[in-house]
């Protein structure tokens, strides 16, 4: 990987490169539910976005947007990590492992998390891998499946705000 992996607030600028990747095949088979967005409901979704200033951040890698991240269902000092690399181009690259790292930053500094986790499919081994490099390590349990491929949490404290516990 030669460019560093840096992220940056969504901006209406970036809608219709995002529409782009999530009405994919790879984005609605795997990662969508079951509702294939239109331009209307898309812009829709933005709009509200927008309005309710969620973490809903642009993942650049050399400057170019080549996917989207965030934090969601903060409660406390703890929330849910998402993310996807929408430029299929870019996958297989290390981008995956740069992103996760950088957002667990932003999660602890921007948003003063203490903690964070995240859902993988099972079948996804190098996402899984990433969070692995990052620190995170699985928790055991059922958590549940995602068109018929289990779940697979991933959790991390975060070593400055935790008083040492945790990795990273």
């Amino acid at each position: 990987m030669d460019e560093p992996v840096t992220l940056r607030r969504v901006e209406p600028s970036d809608v219709d490169r995002i529409f782009e990747w999530v009405v994919q095949p790879w984005y609605v088979n795997e990662f969508a539910g079951n509702a294939v967005p239109t331009p209307e409901t898309h812009k829709a979704y933005f709009d509200a976005v927008f309005e309710s200033g969620a973490c809903f951040l642009a993942v650049l890698y050399g400057g170019a947007h080549v996917g989207c991240a965030g934090v969601k269902y903060i409660e406390g000092t703890h929330g849910e990590g998402w993310w996807y690399i929408g430029d299929d181009s870019m996958r297989g690259k290390g981008i995956g492992t740069a992103l996760i790292a950088a957002l667990a930053e932003y999660a602890e500094e921007e948003l003063g998390l203490k903690s964070m986790h995240a859902y993988v499919l099972e079948t996804n081994v190098g996402c899984r891998r990433a969070l692995e490099k990052n620190g995170f390590s699985p928790t055991f349990g059922d958590f549940g499946e995602h068109k018929g491929v289990a779940n697979v949490r991933y959790d991390l404290v975060f070593a400055s705000r935790a008083g040492g516990a945790g990795s990273r």
